[in-house]
């Protein structure tokens, strides 16, 4: 991702995860594993998608051991 302010580079952020590169391009099956696939270039273009679902049950296990 990059931003710019005015007409100037203001950040850049790479993000590589390789299980999601993998999930993308079809050679590795996401099932069972914590990993993004279309979902996450479609974020991109569409804010309003939630940001993570690989942990559906986070809020419940608030007390839970580490």
């Amino acid at each position: 991702m990059i931003r710019f302010r005015g007409d100037k580079l203001y950040n850049e952020h790479i993000y590589w995860d390789q299980a999601s590169v993998l999930v993308q391009i079809g050679v590795l099956n996401p099932e069972g594993l914590p990993v993004a696939g279309r979902q996450t270039a479609k974020k991109l273009i569409d804010e309003t998608l939630p940001s993570n679902e690989l942990m559906p049950n986070w809020a419940t296990s608030e007390d839970e051991p580490i």
